[in-house]
């Protein structure tokens, strides 16, 4: 089953709590868990979690295995000149740099805003990892911008922010994709390490942010 029908199902099994805007999506964006651009929020699911399924079994429990999907992201603002001036070696899919296509496209708006995303065991072993961004895009929807890897400018993409006790997450790889010139994937790979009853368990995990050149932010996992 791929990400994107392990969502749904997860959706339509549990139920979906959005508390952000639903986002008016153009023809060529696909459904999933969005914020739109000019709305604030978060959106939250629930998903599997192979971590607890593994202690649940090594315990003979039949106690609930699940994860908690949460995402948010703040509403679109208007580029400042400092941050535009900060940011304007990054790269579209196209090669376009900020700066560059700043210069030659008088005409609109470069916008900004920021998004976060986190997976989180709720039994068992309480693991959890996020990863953060900032996205720009212009007005006329044909670019959006973000770092090429996992630490960059204030236009970023940082993984790695999970924490707590007792558990180890690796991240295996964070990284920018860049699908076309309003087309961005922002992918967290990790792997949860732990010892559970003195026995150990792994299990990989992955989840990512899909930013358009609406402004849009689309979260999977």
């Amino acid at each position: 089953m791929g990400r994107f029908a392990r969502v749904a199902t997860a959706i339509s099994a549990v139920g979906l709590v959005v508390l952000g805007g639903a986002a008016a999506a153009p023809p060529e964006e696909p459904p999933g868990l969005s914020i739109a651009a000019n709305a604030s929020g978060s959106v939250s699911a629930v998903v599997a979690d192979s971590v607890c399924e593994q202690a649940r079994g090594r315990s003979g429990e039949r106690g609930p295995c699940a994860a908690e999907a949460t995402a948010g992201a703040t509403a679109a603002m208007a580029a400042t000149p400092a941050q535009l001036k900060a940011d304007g070696d990054l790269v579209s899919a196209s090669g376009r740099k900020l700066a560059a296509y700043i210069e030659t496209t008088p005409v609109g708006t470069i916008w900004t805003r920021t998004w976060w995303q986190e997976t989180r065991g709720l039994y068992y072993i309480n693991w959890w990892e996020k990863h953060t961004g900032r996205i720009y895009w212009h007005t006329g929807g044909t670019h959006v911008w973000s770092t090429g890897g996992a630490h960059g400018y204030t236009g970023r993409h940082t993984c790695d922010q999970g924490g707590g006790i007792a558990y180890d997450i690796r991240v295996t790889s964070c990284f920018t994709e860049r699908l076309a010139t309003n087309h961005i994937n922002e992918w967290d790979y990790w792997k949860v390490y732990v010892f559970f009853q003195g026995f150990p368990i792994s299990a990989s995990h992955n989840m990512h942010a899909s930013a358009w050149g609406s402004g849009n932010i689309y979260f999977y996992w």
